[in-house]
Formats: C-alpha cells, structure tokens, sequence
C-alpha cells in the first residue's frame, strides 16, 4: 500500500505561538473562520484525537472535488523544544463511505 508523507512548517513572525497553535487545533472555532472548513464534520472527539470528516471543491479544470475522513492530533511542546504539531491521516470510517461524484483524498 502506497502512503503519502508531508510536511508542513509554519513561521508567523509577530504572531503569538500558543494562540495560533490554539486556533489551527480549535477545529470547531476552525469551521468559523477557515473558509476551506465550511463543510467539515467533527465526527468523533476526545482529548487525544479529533476524527473529522469533510469535502472540497476543487476550482481546477480536469481535478475532481475531494473528500475525505482524517484523524488529528495535536501534540504540545514537542521533545521540549517549544514547538508543536497537528499530526493527521486519511482513515476509513463506516458512517462516512465514499460518495459518488468526489475523488477520495489519500483515502
């Protein structure tokens, strides 16, 4: 089975670290202000994981839209070092089945 791997860094200079973590790992505040995130279903949720589930409209030519259901963990400080991550994969979930006319996204 083929997994894809990536990985993000952001730098925001004059932007408080714990406030941007909070509103990138908020996923319900997320949905209000995130326009990508209007159609994003929280579908389980506990200390250590949020399961979402959500659809996106690709505005390309020949690229079909995409859905897609990920778990996400936020981890605090990693290693202390200061920093953080939103660590997430693409899972199967049985309430959530692929639909018909959206590409799967990594799914």
């Amino acid at each position: 089975e083929k997994q894809v791997c990536t990985r993000t860094e952001i730098i925001m200079p004059g932007v408080d670290c714990e406030k941007a973590f909070a509103a990138l790992s908020d996923f319900e505040y997320r949905t209000k202000w995130d326009k990508r995130w209007n159609n994003v279903k929280i579908v389980e949720k506990n200390e250590d994981c949020t399961v979402i589930y959500f659809k996106i409209s690709i505005p390309v030519p020949m690229v079909s839209d995409r859905e897609m259901v990920s778990a996400h963990y936020t981890l605090k400080d990693l290693g202390g070092t200061g920093k953080h991550a939103i660590v997430n994969w693409s899972i199967d979930h049985s309430d959530y089945p692929e639909g018909k006319g959206w590409g799967a996204a990594v799914r």
